[in-house]
């Protein structure tokens, strides 16, 4: 269905649901700590294709965050589960599109948490280089 969300306003996706977003902006938030303000995990544009994981985990968006709408809100198309399944049958260059997105996304994501990684070897034997020196 087609949805308008103001800014601030929750998005609230069905079970394993998933939201084309077709214009604004919307982020992800959660709190950390229990009763520490949330902070944002993700920041969604036009285009954005939100809860493929959920879709395809089975995981209930409520346990990963909440959805907001940001800045001057967000225009939407909502699926539920099943509708979602629908256009996936009635449309296999958009299931095919999906699958490519999905495999970059992968490959940016292992990128960035091998740089991550790298990035923290490389700290932590400079700060045990530290610790030899100041012995």
């Amino acid at each position: 269905s087609l949805e308008t969300w103001r800014q601030g306003d929750p998005i609230d996706r069905p079970g394993c649901g998933v939201l084309v977003l077709l214009s604004g902006r919307c982020s992800l938030r959660q709190s950390l700590v229990p009763g520490s303000a949330p902070k944002n995990l993700s920041d969604y544009g036009p285009g954005a294709i939100v809860g493929l994981a959920d879709y395809f985990s089975n995981i209930e968006p409520a346990k990963k965050g909440r959805l907001v709408a940001t800045e001057n809100g967000c225009l939407g198309l909502m699926f539920n589960r099943s509708g979602f399944n629908q256009l996936l049958d009635l449309s296999p260059s958009f299931e095919q599109s999906l699958i490519r997105e999905l495999a970059v996304s992968c490959e940016s994501l292992q990128q960035s948490l091998l740089a991550e990684r790298q990035n923290r070897q490389h700290q932590r034997m400079r700060d045990q280089n530290d610790a030899r020196q100041s012995e």
